[in-house]
Formats: C-alpha cells, sequence, structure tokens
C-alpha cells in the first residue's frame, strides 16, 4: 500500500489538517476552500492507503477531532500510525474519541552504545569510515541514538560530499570538517532537539 506522510506543525487547526491530508491523498488544491473537506472524503473513501502523522505530539484538539472525524467515517479503510515524541500521550489526550480508537501504542527507545554503532557502520560506508569515537560525539550532539535524524545526518553530509566532487575536490571522509558542516545545514528539527 502506498504511505502519505505528513509532517504537523504546531498549532494546527482542523481546516489546517484537511488541507495537508488533502493534499497529500489527492495531490492538488484545485477546488474551493468550501470543498476541500467533500473532495478529501471522497477520495479517502477509495483510498486504499496508509496514513503516517509525524510529530502526533503537535496534535491540537481541532486537528485531533478533525482527523477523528475523518477515520471513523463509515467504510474507512486507510490504517492510521501517528508517530510522535513523549508529549504524543498527552495530545491525544485533548481528543478522548482519538484516544480510543487507538489500537496499540508502541515506545520505542533510542539505540544506545554498542546496538547504535553496530547498526550505523553497517548503514553506509560513509559511516563506516568515520571512528567509534567521532560517531559518538554526532550522536550526542544532534542525533540522540534516532535512526532518522541518523539518515537525515547521512543525507545532508552525501549531499555535501557530492558537492565537493562537482567541485573537482577528493571526496571527503566523515572527519570532524565534514561533521560541523554537515550538522551547520540540518533542519532545525533535529539540531533544536534537546536530549533527553
Amino acid at each position: 500500500m502506498p504511505v502519505h506522510e505528513i509532517d504537523l506543525e504546531p498549532s494546527m487547526s482542523s481546516k489546517d489538517m484537511v488541507r495537508r491530508l488533502h493534499r497529500a491523498v489527492v495531490g492538488h488544491e484545485d477546488v474551493s476552500e468550501r470543498d476541500l473537506q467533500d473532495d478529501l472524503i471522497e477520495a479517502l473513501g477509495v483510498a486504499r492507503c496508509i496514513m503516517l502523522i509525524r510529530h502526533a505530539d503537535r496534535l491540537t484538539r481541532e486537528a485531533s477531532a478533525q482527523l477523528h472525524w475523518l477515520h471513523e467515517r463509515p467504510g474507512t479503510c486507510w490504517p492510521l500510525f501517528l508517530l510522535g515524541g513523549p508529549g504524543t500521550g498527552a495530545a491525544l489526550d485533548r481528543e478522548a474519541h482519538l484516544r480510543g480508537s487507538v489500537l496499540q501504542t508502541v515506545e520505542v527507545e533510542p539505540l544506545r552504545e554498542r546496538a547504535l554503532m553496530d547498526v550505523l557502520q553497517a548503514l553506509h560506508p560513509l559511516l563506516l569510515g568515520a571512528g567509534v569515537q567521532l560517531l559518538g560525539q554526532i550522536d550526542k550532539a544532534v542525533c540522540h541514538g534516532i535512526l532518522a535524524h541518523w539518515i537525515t545526518f547521512l543525507r545532508v553530509a552525501l549531499h555535501i560530499q557530492a558537492l565537493a566532487v562537482e567541485a573537482g575536490h577528493p571526496a571527503p571522509v566523515l572527519d570532524r570538517d565534514l561533521t560541523r558542516a554537515t550538522i551547520a545545514h540540518l533542519p532545525t528539527t533535529i539540531t533544536h532537539r534537546k536530549s533527553r
């Protein structure tokens, strides 16, 4: 099944949620604001897809109620996954109906120490070539054992590496210089995250 991923922003209203879902499922917004929800309902009625909501800890009461209403409509056949940080439970508690529809909660702990290093060094040759000490420092500074953050770090580092090669320079290895350049270009959702 295709997966539609939606990143929630803080303070989203029910209308914001409809717009975001419509954009993900339908792919365009060439209907009037008044018809947006009806168009979304029609699309979701025939959709065979998985809906993944990221940053579910940012769910407002309005957005939660809208999400619940759309998901509980008769004939709904799209699974809904909510992915969020430690505040996700509190966010779900703002809307009892959505909380009551949750079938299972899974808590995923960040990877630590040797398990983290084993996964990282198997992830990509760029990380394999870096020392365990440097990887540990990167993890402590920005990734915090979360693989999604490591994959973002890796993508940015590979992009910087490709730019260097295009400019006629040798491909940089993952050292302190490439690490600093990569961290400087990471999204603020990662660099502003406090470690737990």
